[in-house]
């Protein structure tokens, strides 16, 4: 929900084109100009300035959107804020909650996007997660491989940044591609708390890029 996506370049004049997906049901407008669903969209940015892609008020997602530029450029994206729907834990019941929060991240260029990645779970959490897919090429085959199953899944992304959501997390599995692709774990909002529980989780929705095995390295600091 909210979605925003913010384009920093340190070079310039550096023509930015991106291509908002046609189902995404997000309207952008800026400086009096409405950008087309499907279609690509350009816009000239100065060296040291930014390109602000959002609609702050839209429960649409641009999941999907493809940028691209005659410059290197760095791309956020995440939303606004979270508008955080809650639900009672083992109901059905929405609860709409007044804590908002921002949930953004630096993006991975998809040079370095990957063909193999080992998802995570959070086992203590009473709400849910899931995995989000995007293809970087078209054709795209997804296979999941759960560590405590011998049950192989095999998805398709038919389009380049086209995206696919996978709510099994209950336990880590292996996932890999025959294209690169990029993967983020959203953790849902969490329970209310309903009567006398006070382990009910409280909070807003979180965003993890999981970065492909390629990348993996010997030493690691934070």
């Amino acid at each position: 929900n909210n979605p925003s996506v913010h384009v920093v370049t340190k070079y310039g004049p550096n023509t930015i084109t991106f291509t908002i997906p046609s189902d995404s049901n997000v309207e952008l407008q800026a400086n009096g100009v409405t950008y087309e669903l499907g279609k690509a969209n350009s816009v000239e940015l100065k060296g040291g300035s930014s390109l602000e892609i959002s609609n702050c008020q839209s429960p649409g997602s641009l999941t999907g959107t493809i940028i691209e530029s005659s410059l290197s450029f760095g791309v956020i994206a995440g939303n606004c804020e979270t508008s955080a729907g809650t639900f009672e834990c083992g109901s059905t019941n929405d609860v709409e909650s007044s804590s908002t929060d921002s949930a953004a991240e630096m993006l991975l260029s998809l040079e370095y996007w990957g063909r193999e990645f080992i998802t995570l779970t959070l086992p203590t959490r009473q709400s849910k997660g899931y995995v989000v897919v995007t293809a970087g090429e078209d054709d795209t085959k997804v296979f999941v491989a759960q560590a405590k199953s011998s049950d192989n899944v095999e998805l398709s992304l038919a389009q380049r940044g086209q995206t696919l959501q996978i709510n099994d997390t209950r336990d880590p599995f292996l996932l890999s591609s025959n294209k690169a692709v990029s993967v983020f774990y959203v953790q849902r909002s969490a329970c209310t708390s309903s009567g006398n529980d006070e382990s009910a989780e409280l909070g807003d929705t979180s965003v993890t890029m999981l970065i492909p095995s390629q990348l993996f390295y010997y030493s690691f600091s934070w």
